[in-house]
């Protein structure tokens, strides 16, 4: 998601507009502003799709306005025969899987070390005392600026590191050759904005556990309650495995290549429109007027899947004599172009976007009934997939890697008439292709570790199930009141009526239920916790919290299904494996995505032997089937390694505006689900199906606004202890900077001056050396070590960047870094060690409701 979309959910000066991605926002805003005008013709198109695939290649006549859910059973945990996916944490409601995502960085953190500069921070102190001058401290910046310049050319000689640039930019690595090209010469402005962007560049490979290509290596591990000790042997430096996958986007694009051509359009399937409902003559669109249809018209439009070429449609209409006899296909393929003419049916690639976005395209070819023009059609693929076997084969040699990507974009813009990288995209998903790697690693988390942390993981685990309830009743009743003012005395409302609202309640500025109840989540746990801000530390055991907790957080369920799964980042400060056998470390929550299976995204599931086996577990937890938005295909940003959702057989997709991309027997319309209220509380009920809680249908968007509300939560305050349950820690250590601050780190331009900005924090605000650094207009934090010049003169870049750029305010928050690199445990054969965290999956024992 991305990979999944962030929430932002801090009282005060952000509102509720920061809740989502600026991403979102925008296409959120474009999607409002473009519904009015869906069918107009002479508009410009949008495209729309949902996060995951449809399953396609099986041609059924199917009616799309009986819609029912798939049996989906959850077995009780006290249960026999329970799942054996996961194991009951402790004596609590909580159950934890066995399987875990093992991240670690990609390079050792020994690479962190050498750009670092203690000595220089003990001489500027010193002066900042009122001991060494501040001639003493120019000279040895400069001197120590200069041997930082020879680290870094000696750092851009490593070919692993090249190799990485190269996959990310899917170009030649010109950052590293201008700084070759800027060897041993006099550091000018220039040379100096080079080394920073470098230092940019190094710490994510560094200190960042990002899951991208082999400068963010994973692993899948094994978690035992059962086994005594955690064990852990790594490798080599080099990973395992690695593979080479074609973007969705890129398919996408190809597919829409041969939808172009005319001779092959009657071979592309037609699809009723997603956001229309065909309700017997009658074709009921939101906000728009019904349109009248004859019976031959409805049967035609229930006959065309989103599967079945307009070709196979035709002849299936004109053989079963629904036009009348004597109609043969091209008569009927007539009558069919004339629906798509009044913007009855759409005729496209309908491709999902996805992980099986390249096996549906090649569905889709191979369904083409003329053996010379599939043939055609087929070789602009395979030329693809020739040139991306090539990539792969490269991986390892950056020498020979970059002609073969060269290559790889040379035949994609040849066969599609598109640059082979999006415009405006970032690394992932702008590439033509990309490589996700395993680690060489055996890993299982024992019971040594589990047990110890159990008692305060459940605590935070019941304010997530508390986070979620009342959100949702928060949301319900919200609605509630919506239609009773807005819709008083209306009868036959549909969830249309109501979706752009509850849309707007979500993503927008309008009616907000939620600001209140984040601020009260973060109030709970300051009287949990009885917080301090004044403190450094705060330790406190769980027998003193949990009853508190249990009055404090009290629910007996989550909100919505998808609010049953959630997924925390476990991390360990250790010196070695044979210190945490010991038990002598630190467990550290990194974040706790709430609502989120992060195991059902696709950068994960490649690497498992099936890799539909967890989703398949996680929609069996969940107890009912996913109702999934056709959303924006901007919103997944066509990227197949970063979607939220690995699409699965049981998943509805709910239309609410002109999508792509989806069988049509998948998608129930907003405008067929009836509202009714229940006596516990409002339900909508699709054609044919069962009552289903209006929750539900907004259950994706109610993740997104609480997913990362434990990382937000604590940060208003300018300085928040860390707090340490047991011997889990639950929030490191932060420092929220003032505006003061926040100029003078900006202000200075030269290195001398910008160092001194930077010691002087670090002594007025007692940060600790070295910290992750949060800037709101930037997606990911970085780290800083306040030791090093160079990082110095990053952040105070970063900071003048990001005041130019915007008009906004800029909050910048500081973090300290838990583990820092002398707790670092994971060693490879050869010594090095690196940062690494586990990714784990728990579900909530109790369904919703």
């Amino acid at each position: 998601m991305t990979p999944v979309p962030s929430a932002r959910l801090v009282q005060g000066a952000r509102s509720h507009r920061q809740a989502c991605t600026p991403l979102i926002q925008t296409q959120y805003t474009q999607l409002r502003r473009a519904r009015p005008l869906r069918d107009e013709p002479r508009r410009a198109r949008l495209t729309y799709a949902p996060y995951g695939p449809c399953t396609s290649g099986i041609w059924a006549r199917r009616n799309v306005a009986a819609v029912k859910e798939p049996p989906v059973t959850t077995p009780s945990p006290s249960a026999p025969g329970r799942p054996e996916h996961r194991f009951q944490l402790g004596g609590s409601a909580w159950w934890l899987w066995h399987d875990a995502v093992f991240r670690s960085t990609g390079f050792p953190v020994g690479g962190l070390s050498r750009l670092s500069a203690p000595e220089l921070a003990r001489l500027t102190d010193a002066h900042l005392a009122g001991g060494a001058t501040v001639e003493d401290v120019e000279a040895a910046v400069a001197r120590t600026a200069e041997a930082q310049a020879r680290e870094i050319d000696a750092l851009v000689t490593d070919e692993r590191l090249r190799e990485a640039v190269i996959w990310e930019q899917a170009s030649a690595p010109a950052l590293l050759d201008a700084l070759a090209d800027t060897a041993g010469q006099p550091r000018d402005d220039r040379r100096r904005e080079l080394e920073n962007a470098f230092g940019r560049l190094w710490q994510r490979y560094s200190a960042v556990n990002d899951t991208i290509g082999f400068f963010g290596p994973f692993v899948w591990a094994t978690l035992d309650p059962r086994a005594a000790r955690t064990v852990a042997t790594a490798g080599p430096v080099r990973p395992s495995r690695r593979e080479v996958f074609l973007e969705a986007w890129a398919m996408a694009a190809y597919g829409a290549r041969l939808a172009e051509r005319p001779e092959l359009r009657r071979w592309m399937p037609l699809s009723p429109r997603t956001h229309h409902f065909l309700d017997g003559d009658a074709i009921r669109r939101p906000g728009l007027p019904p349109i009248t249809v004859t019976p031959e018209e409805a049967q035609a439009i229930a006959l065309c899947d989103g599967r079945r070429p307009a070709a196979v449609a035709a002849a299936d209409l004109a053989a079963a004599g629904v036009l009348g006899t004597g109609v043969d296909e091209a008569a009927a393929l007539r009558f069919l172009s004339g629906l798509v003419t009044r913007r009855l049916l759409e005729w496209n690639e309908n491709l999902p976007v996805g992980p099986e976005t390249e096996d549906v395209l090649a569905e889709r070819i191979a369904s083409i009934g003329d053996e010379e023009l599939r043939a055609k059609a087929q070789e602009g693929l395979d030329a693809i997939r020739s040139a991306r076997d090539k990539v792969a084969a490269a991986a390892g040699d950056p020498d020979s890697l970059l002609p073969a990507l060269e290559a790889l974009n040379a035949v994609f813009t040849d066969v599609t008439g598109r640059a082979p990288r999006r415009p405006g995209h970032g690394y992932p998903g702008s590439n033509v292709c990309y490589e996700d790697t395993i680690r060489d690693a055996d890993v299982t988390l024992g019971g040594d570790v589990l047990a110890p942390v159990t008692p305060a993981l459940t605590i935070a685990l019941q304010a997530a199930r508390w986070l979620t309830a009342e959100l949702a009743h928060r949301f319900e009743t919200a609605l509630a009141e919506l239609i009773r003012v807005k819709h008083a005395g209306a009868t036959g409302l549909s969830l249309a009526d109501v979706w752009d609202d509850g849309l707007e309640m979500l993503l927008g500025t309008g009616r907000n239920p939620f600001p209140d109840v984040l601020s009260e989540f973060e109030t709970r746990w300051r009287e949990l916790l009885e917080l301090d801000d004044d403190a450094r530390r705060q330790n406190v055991a769980s027998a003193r919290l949990r009853e508190r907790a249990e009055r404090l957080f009290a629910a007996d369920r989550p909100g919505w299904s998808l609010a049953r799964i959630h997924s925390p980042d476990l991390l360990l400060c250790a010196p070695s494996i044979e210190a945490i056998n010991e038990g002598l470390f630190l467990a550290v929550l990194g974040e706790l995505h709430v609502a989120y299976a992060t195991y059902s995204i696709p950068t994960l599931t490649w690497a498992q032997p099936d890799p539909h086996r967890l989703i398949d577990l996680a929609v069996q937890d969940y107890g009912r089937p996913r109702m999934i938005p056709l959303v924006p295909a901007v919103w997944s940003r066509y990227a197949k390694r970063s979607l939220q959702f690995y699409d699965h057989r049981a998943d509805r997709y709910i239309g609410f505006a002109r999508a792509t991309g989806v069988a049509a027997d998948r998608v129930v319309s907003t405008g067929s689900v009836a509202i009714e209220p229940t006596a516990e509380g409002l339900a909508g009920r699709p054609p044919g199906g069962a009552l289903i809680p209006l929750t539900e249908f907004f259950g994706t968007h109610l993740s997104m606004c609480c997913t990362n509300a434990f990382r937000e939560v604590m940060q208003g305050a300018a300085h928040t202890p860390r707090v340490t349950i047991d011997n889990l820690v639950i929030w490191r250590e932060t420092w929220r900077l003032t505006r003061a601050e926040i100029a003078a780190l900006a202000a200075p331009t030269g290195e001398a001056a910008a160092y001194l900005a930077g010691r002087r924090l670090v002594t007025r605000r007692g940060l600790p050396e070295r910290c992750f650094v949060r800037l709101s207009t930037v997606k990911k934090p970085i780290y800083v070590d306040f030791t090093s010049p160079l990082y110095v003169s990053l952040l105070g870049s970063m900071i003048r960047s990001a005041l130019n750029g915007t008009g906004r305010a800029l909050d910048v928050t500081v973090t300290e870094m838990l583990p820092d690199l002398d707790a670092t445990w994971l060693r490879d054969t050869e010594g090095n060690r690196y940062l690494c965290e586990f990714r784990l999956q728990v579900t909530d024992a109790e369904p919703a409701r």
